[in-house]
C-alpha cells in the first residue's frame, strides 16, 4: 500500500508502537514525531498509510446515517 516500502522496518515500528500508545495522535503530530526522532522527513499520507495497513487508522469525515 502506497509508499510503505519506503520506509525503514524500524521507523515503521516506531510510527506503529507511537499510534497505539497514543491513539489520539493525528498523523501531522507523527510527522513531528518522526522527524525529531529520526531527522527524516515522512509524509503525512505516508503515516497514514502504514496505520492504514497496521489496522490502525481512523477514518475522518462525515457520520454515517446510523450515527445520526
Amino acid at each position: 500500500m502506497g509508499v510503505t516500502h519506503k520506509l525503514r522496518e524500524e521507523v515503521v515500528s516506531f510510527i506503529v508502537a507511537q499510534k497505539q500508545g497514543n491513539p489520539t495522535i493525528s498523523c501531522r503530530g507523527l510527522v513531528a514525531v518522526v522527524n525529531e526522532h529520526f531527522q527524516v522527513h515522512v509524509s503525512k499520507s505516508s503515516i497514514n498509510a502504514v496505520l492504514k495497513d497496521a489496522q490502525l487508522s481512523s477514518s475522518v469525515g462525515r457520520r454515517s446515517t446510523d450515527e445520526k
